[in-house]
């Protein structure tokens, strides 16, 4: 009796109520309520919550991204700056107070006089070093056409 049952019953599911189910219920759905999601929800998604989301939210995170970004960078070289200027005065802290007095030291206005009598004269810039090449070089002369084949014979002679 219950495999008659079963068959019987399964049959009429299958038959009657699926077919209910695809023919009524799935073509209420996608005649009514699909179209009506896709025409309110989703305009009123797109027209309040991304209105929202771009208006006030993605603004809010790009300044306060660019602010941290700025902050971070100024208070970073403050940093830095500070804690170069502190090392080089504590490291030439000699130097800096002699180059701060540069005017009281006789160092500065006693040696500048003697450099020109230290150097030797080929750095001395009152020299002339700029002369012309050929004058320097003996080697380099214009040689004729004559005199260049005859070198060359007594190199192959």
């Amino acid at each position: 009796m219950q495999p008659f049952y079963h068959s019987i019953i399964l049959s009429f599911y299958h038959s009657i109520i699926l077919s209910f189910y695809h023919s009524i219920i799935l073509s209420f759905y996608h005649s009514i309520i699909q179209p009506f999601y896709h025409s309110i929800i989703l305009s009123f998604y797109h027209s309040i919550i991304q209105s929202f989301n771009h208006s006030t939210i993605q603004p809010f995170n790009h300044s306060f991204n660019r602010s941290i970004v700025q902050s971070f960078n100024q208070s970073s070289n403050q940093a830095i700056k500070q804690s170069s200027n502190q090392a080089i005065k504590q490291r030439y802290h000699n130097f800096y107070r002699f180059y701060q007095n540069r005017f009281k030291n006789l160092l500065l206005f006693i040696i500048p006089p003697f450099i020109n009598h230290i150097l030797p004269p080929f750095i001395n810039p009152h020299r002339n070093l700029f002369k012309p090449f050929d004058s320097i070089s003996p080697i380099f002369k214009s040689v004729g056409l004559t005199e260049l084949n005859s070198i060359q014979g007594e190199d192959n002679g």
